[in-house]
């Protein structure tokens, strides 16, 4: 089946699709036009003139929100079920919060990406008959970026195994295998997406997380501590972190270097000053 699938809450709309399913009213969505999902806003420069001078100056550009509007129609069984989709959809990301979110998924035929929403404006739904309406919704993100599939790995503590072995016989080989620490992730998006960090003891002394491309190293003081079976959860995009997901463990950030799922390949090095079974658990978003 071609096309894409849009979905919020309980509205799903199917465009460019043969043969689109029904929901449990009997109702069909069909969008029939849609923008600012596949365009991205122009962004914002400061820029000031350059005295005495020809030219100006620009400072570093940021991307705004994104607004993003569909629109379409419904095709209902009987006026009754028309009536009640109708009903559900104006509900859509309401509750008595008008900054309540919803994630609009959209599923095109060689991606699914994600993203999280309120509403822009009114849910407008309108019937044209006892079977047919039209819908459109405008819908606003704080944050401009769509999201994928988050990506996980793990790795421990760098460790050295094998080697010599008594008894041995001259002349002999010293072999050995040494385990790196380090994890690599591969962003296929075109942003740079966020990075959360489950670092588990025990962990003894102070201790580091590095992303190899960047250079920006996370570095917690020897004063915390993980035993076997606690862990830190560390959020980079906002820079939280927390002990056993509930008390707040900022304070003992030493070195502040909150890295990002950069595009292509990232590595992150985990370390500390003694050498334990601990490890790090990374689950990195895709953006784009």
């Amino acid at each position: 089946m071609g096309g894409t699938i849009w979905s919020i809450d309980t509205f799903t709309g199917y465009e460019g699709v043969v043969g689109p399913p029904v929901d449990d009213l009997g109702c069909v969505a069909l969008v029939t036009q849609t923008d600012g999902w596949r365009t991205t806003a122009a962004p914002r420069v400061d820029v000031t003139d350059r005295p005495a001078r020809d030219g100006s100056r620009s400072g570093k550009s940021t991307q705004p929100g994104r607004t993003v509007t569909i629109q379409g129609k419904v095709k209902a069984p009987g006026e009754i079920a028309l009536l009640t989709w109708i009903d559900r959809f104006k509900a859509l990301l309401s509750d008595d919060d008008t900054d309540r979110t919803g994630t609009l998924t959209v599923a095109e035929p060689h991606l699914t990406r994600y993203q999280a929403f309120r509403r822009g404006a009114e849910m407008v739904a309108v019937p044209l008959s006892t079977t047919e309406g039209t819908f459109s919704m405008i819908l606003w993100a704080d944050d401009p970026r769509q999201f994928g599939t988050p990506l996980t790995a793990s790795t421990g503590l760098p460790q050295v195994t094998g080697g010599l072995q008594l008894p041995f016989t001259l002349p002999f080989t010293l072999n050995s295998t040494v385990a790196t620490g380090q994890v690599s992730l591969v962003n296929p998006g075109e942003a740079p997406g966020p990075v959360s960090i489950r670092m588990w003891g025990p962990v003894i002394g102070a201790s580091q997380i590095v992303h190899v491309g960047s250079g920006l190293t996370l570095v917690f003081a020897s004063a915390l501590s993980l035993a076997d079976g606690q862990w830190l959860d560390i959020d980079m995009e906002n820079e939280e972190v927390l002990a056993n997901g509930q008390v707040e463990r900022a304070e003992f950030v030493t070195s502040p270097g909150w890295s990002r799922f950069d595009r292509g390949a990232n590595t992150w090095a985990f370390a500390a000053e003694t050498f334990t079974n601990a490890r790090i658990d990374i689950t990195a978003t895709p953006a784009w």
